[in-house]
């Protein structure tokens, strides 16, 4: 991900088709297979063909036959296990792994272990076996992969094991924005502000702590400044990032405890329209420029752009109490209950929802 930071660490489910790499695996090969040495090595051949194609569920029997005639071979067990696991076959994964785990404690078989367990919603389980993983090689790989599966249910820890990485690998723009974000998702927004800030400064390039430098939002005016910064550094190498722009742009027009200068107003919308023609779908992009043409008296295009918004995303309770204030005003006195109504049922949904649980759907991966 880029790197990725979704709920857990979900694995890329991939059968594969009833096709081979290209087409089936030819007869002649097929009957060359048989026992021994030569036979092992035709097998992984084979196997290969289809890993590399990601043909899982092609490879697995040539793995199989592979590891009968050589169970030693950790690289034949290792992709095997991982075949079986993009297949869904948990079982026999975890089987397969511990059997290698006889022959070898390698740090890839624990990390694989933390991926399937993650994928079937086992978090600490997930975490354990990260942990794991990170003492056998603390790499920034491992660290990153151990704090980003605390982050899930123990954000202190995350703290704990993303600081520590950060100090092991000051130059690690990786570790860094997971701290920021460790931070960011446990409630210390002036901590996360700075630390991704650093992130953005070690590689100004990178999207990963721009995304959630994005989402901070009312802080002091100060940091707002320097995120800001940040973003625009980063608009400079990324003019076309659709985001980025949706972000600063956003952030112009509603300054901390200011209001907007009309040169801001007016970067500002330049920004959220280059964000929509970027991408059409950023719905929060039309809302942002409806509550603009709101402020301006255009009630017509306000509300143009906010039931644009509400057909892109409906779930959002504050585009329909917009909506229904615009639709008042001009009249449609039917329409602004049923967008009052829409505004209560889905707020309540809100309350109730629980605060993590929302804020997880938005994460990113560090990989």
């Amino acid at each position: 991900m880029v790197v990725r930071w979704v709920l857990g660490i979900v694995l890329t489910l991939a059968c594969g088709s009833a096709q081979a790499f290209s087409g089936s695996a030819p007869q002649a090969a097929r009957s060359r297979i048989s026992t021994g040495i030569e036979g092992f090595q035709e097998n992984r051949t084979l196997a290969r063909q289809y890993l590399s194609r990601k043909r899982f569920a092609q490879a697995i029997p040539f793995l199989e036959k592979a590891r009968s005639l050589n169970d030693s071979d950790f690289d034949n067990g290792y992709d095997l296990s991982v075949a079986y696991a993009q297949t869904r076959q948990w079982d026999k994964a975890r089987a397969e792994i511990q059997r290698l785990l006889k022959l070898r404690k390698a740090p890839e078989l624990h990390s694989l272990l933390a991926e399937i367990a993650s994928a079937n919603h086992e978090r600490k389980e997930a975490a354990a076996e990260y942990q794991i993983a990170a003492q056998l090689d603390p790499s920034e790989l491992r660290i990153a992969d151990f704090g980003q599966s605390l982050l899930l249910f123990d954000g202190d820890a995350a703290v704990t094991i993303f600081s520590y990485g950060v100090r092991k690998f000051p130059e690690s723009g990786r570790l860094r924005t997971g701290l920021g974000i460790a931070y960011y998702f446990y409630g210390d927004f002036d901590k996360a502000a700075e630390t991704l800030c650093q992130a953005v400064d070690l590689n100004p390039g990178d999207p990963r702590p721009i995304e959630f430098l994005g989402k901070l939002e009312n802080q002091s005016y100060e940091i707002a400044n320097q995120v800001n910064q940040r973003l625009s550094a980063f608009l400079k190498i990324h003019p076309d990032n659709a985001r980025a722009n949706y972000y600063l742009g956003r952030n112009l027009l509603h300054p901390p405890g200011r209001e907007p200068s009309q040169e801001n107003k007016d970067q500002g919308e330049r920004l959220l329209r280059t964000a929509i023609r970027l991408d059409p779908r950023l719905a929060n992009a039309y809302f942002e420029l409806g509550q603009l043409s709101e402020k301006k008296g255009n009630e017509s295009e306000a509300s143009d752009l906010y039931e644009h918004a509400i057909r892109l995303d409906p779930s959002q309770s504050r585009y329909h109490y917009r909506l229904s204030f615009v639709y008042r005003r001009t009249g449609q006195v039917a329409k602004a209950r049923r967008e009052v109504d829409t505004f209560k049922r889905l707020h309540a949904a809100e309350e109730t929802m629980d605060t993590r649980e929302r804020e997880q759907i938005d994460r990113e991966t560090l990989r």
